[in-house]
């Protein structure tokens, strides 16, 4: 069995864990940005290798009979979320990286053709066959 960490976090009680203006469920609220930092940073500092779980602390008794088995799963549920909106922003990110890798391959692909349609003027010539742009005036 792998090496385990853990992650404590202390609260008055579960409601400051979760995002106070998201009106949805328990199970489908946001976490409270701070908390949420918090729980990544821990997990960056932490050996990769290991497995790492979140232990809360309440200072106030209960107010519902499973309150560790909903609090639990409603921050399974935000992580697995967030995950999955990460996952479609990187495919969108490497899906553009894709696009302007090939627009900027064609570019350079169609260079000598654009050279030997600008071969007439003298200036144009000599740029495209050194492949620098001159930075010293052209004798006429």
């Amino acid at each position: 069995m792998p090496d385990t960490c853990s992650i404590e976090l202390r609260t008055r009680e579960a409601n400051h864990l979760f995002d106070p203006l998201d009106a949805s469920s328990l199970t489908e609220r946001d976490l409270n940005h701070r908390v949420e930092e918090f729980i990544v940073e821990s997990l960056k500092e932490l050996d990769a290798k290991k497995v790492c779980e979140v232990v809360l602390h309440f200072d106030q008794p209960r107010t519902i009979a499973d309150e560790e088995q909903v609090v639990a799963r409603a921050i399974r549920g935000y992580f697995a979320r967030r995950s999955k909106v990460l996952q479609l922003k990187l495919h969108r990110l490497i899906r553009r990286g894709s696009i302007s890798l090939v627009i900027g391959l064609a570019f350079l692909g169609l260079r000598p053709f654009r050279c030997e349609l600008l071969v007439s003027d003298r200036f144009w010539s000599q740029t495209c066959l050194s492949h620098q742009w001159s930075t010293s005036p052209i004798e006429r």
